[in-house]
């Protein structure tokens, strides 16, 4: 693995690639449960909307900024900003299906 791996992320394959959320690692975390879900759902729909989007990655990141954001989302966020920040490789890329 030569990039950043983001948190809640899991990794697969060789080369490696984002494959989506740790949803069994969220869950037995305790976070899903946490707000009543809330803050396992946002950190889900921050994914999508970075992820999943034909988006470049600093725009969706502007984009989901714009929001208030829950403290895992926040954590996420926060963490492919300094990724993307210059003299850093960034991301390791999500793979595709």
């Amino acid at each position: 693995i030569d990039r950043d791996v983001p948190p809640y992320a899991i990794v697969e394959g060789h080369p490696g690639r984002l494959r989506g959320l740790n949803r069994i690692g969220i869950k037995r975390s305790g976070l899903a449960e946490l707000d009543g879900g809330a803050q396992a759902k946002q950190l889900q729909q921050v994914w999508a909307e970075l992820y999943r989007s034909d988006a470049v990655l600093a725009e969706a990141l502007q984009q989901v900024r714009r929001q208030p954001l829950l403290p895992p989302a926040e954590i996420l966020v926060s963490f492919l900003e300094a990724s993307i920040a210059p003299g850093r490789r960034g991301p390791l890329p999500a793979g595709r299906s």
